[in-house]
């Protein structure tokens, strides 16, 4: 009866219930046809877990990235359901993590989640986009570390330019000189002394 209305989501709770041993089939039935463009984000997601926990972790992953952006409104909740896909990916599905992440960074910029998308990129060796998310966070100890591991080295070394002057950047705008000069910069003297801190030149 469940099916035939397509309350997908009432027959697993049901059969979970009460008749665990039609969980699988519902559950492939709420994955695939028709059903699926009747599912709510809760839905999905519940779909989702139970493949996760029935151990079929690529249906998981598969039914974790139809959970887009614009189903939750809470981005740390997003956050953790797209940390758990790469993680499943990671560790049960390896020949899927490139795509997986191309996917998901994508998603975790657009909620400014910035720092786990950097992370994701470098794990799978897209270091151009890992820097750029690492940037947007201000990681610039991150974004450096990831730097050094592009190759050939002159590529990698205009990287390493982009960060500093970015982080150049951000200590003109908040006015802090020093950091410029801590940094090794000393082009961050002329400035000092342009607004006449002499102290900070000592």
């Amino acid at each position: 009866m469940y099916q035939t209305s397509r309350m997908y989501g009432e027959a697993l709770r049901v059969a979970n219930k009460h008749a665990p041993h039609l969980v699988h089939q519902i559950n492939e039935n709420l994955s695939a046809g028709p059903a699926v463009a009747n599912q709510s984000p809760g839905e999905i997601l519940n779909s989702a877990k139970m493949w996760e926990d029935s151990r079929d972790y690529a249906k998981a992953i598969d039914r974790y990235l139809e959970i887009t952006i614009e189903m939750f409104n809470n981005k740390e909740q997003l956050e953790e359901i797209y940390s758990n896909c790469f993680n499943l990916a990671m560790n049960y599905e390896k020949g899927k993590v490139q795509e997986v992440v191309a996917v998901l960074g994508t998603r975790l910029l657009s909620i400014e989640k910035f720092d786990l998308a950097g992370e994701m990129y470098e794990t799978v060796g897209f270091h151009d986009k890992a820097i750029e998310a690492y940037l947007a966070a201000k990681k610039w100890d991150k974004a450096t570390s990831c730097a050094r591991q592009i190759r050939p080295a002159e590529m990698s070394e205009v990287w390493l330019q982009k960060i500093n002057g970015e982080k150049k950047q951000m200590h003109l705008q908040a006015g802090r000189i020093d950091k410029i000069v801590a940094g090794g910069d000393m082009s961050g003297l002329e400035v000092l002394v342009q607004q006449g801190r002499w102290d900070e030149c000592l």
